[in-house]
């Protein structure tokens, strides 16, 4: 029973090898080397599968029969060729995959793109019209400071005006009283020089008319005195003169030597008086 079921399968793997590929001719198995056939398979381009297949040795193909050798080899070829198309099948549904993965990254990247493009569209719009509502508020300013300028250098030069013509009428009001005051001073001191000068001159007539009636008048007695002799005074006051009005001690100092002086002076005047009376 085993090697009918052997039998029954190296037939259908043939058959299946006849289907897939045609196989030419077979290789001769040296039973004394062991050959190695090495193949590469290329995964993702990056990944390298290095299949060995060895030989069997020479003496355990002795025990074995020519015919079960070659199906054992078939099956092995076909095995082979079947896991290189898993792999075949595998690397190209990775490609299909990477390209997938690639076409969704690109079209993202062209959304965000697009989308990053709309952004700056609309913030550069935003900025031109915030741009362009600060330029009208910064005229509307300007206007209004200029405008604002304008009232204040209107009131400033009818302030000037008025403040001109307030010094002018305050000058000429300060002219007329100067002039009013000068005028007054000088018709003051007209009159005083009047009433000095005509004081001086009825001082000078009572001195002219007392010298006239003085010669007839006698002359005082000279008490049995010489004279270069002086007469004592009929009458002294015991008690000294007092001022009614309170002097500090200050003006009292300066005003003694004055008075001593003005006492000298009366004193010499008398005695004058006196010795001229004698003559």
């Amino acid at each position: 029973m085993p090697l009918e079921q052997s039998i029954s399968q190296s037939t259908i793997s043939s058959t299946r090898m006849e289907r897939r590929c045609k196989i030419g001719t077979l290789m001769n198995i040296d039973q004394n080397k062991a050959t190695k056939q090495e193949k590469h398979v290329a995964l993702d381009d990056r990944q390298v599968a290095r299949i060995s297949t060895t030989s069997v040795d020479s003496n355990v193909s002795d025990h074995h029969q020519p015919g079960k050798s070659d199906l054992g080899k078939r099956i092995d070829h076909s095995e082979w060729i079947r896991r290189k198309q898993e792999i075949a099948q595998r690397a190209k549904e990775k490609e299909e995959r990477a390209a997938k993965r690639r076409q969704a990254e690109e079209e993202k990247a062209a959304r965000e793109k697009e989308e990053k493009m709309r952004l700056e569209k609309e913030n550069f719009l935003k900025w031109v019209k915030r741009k362009r509502q600060q330029e009208l508020d910064r005229r509307a300013v300007l206007e209004n400071e200029l405008e604002l300028q304008r009232r204040v250098k209107e009131l400033e030069n009818k302030l000037a005006d008025a403040n001109i013509q307030y010094l002018r009428q305050w000058f000429h009001r300060k002219q007329a009283e100067q002039k009013a005051r000068r005028k007054e001073q000088e018709t003051r001191q007209k009159k005083m020089d009047e009433e000095r000068e005509k004081r001086l001159e009825q001082s000078a007539k009572a001195y002219e008319k007392w010298r006239e009636n003085s010669k007839n008048k006698p002359k005082p007695a000279t008490q049995g005195l010489l004279p270069h002799q002086k007469a004592k005074p009929a009458y002294i006051n015991p008690i000294p003169w007092q001022s009614i009005v309170e002097i500090d001690s200050d003006e009292a100092q300066e005003n003694t030597p004055c008075e001593k002086k003005e006492n000298i002076n009366q004193l010499k005047m008398s005695d004058r008086k006196t010795i001229a009376a004698h003559q």
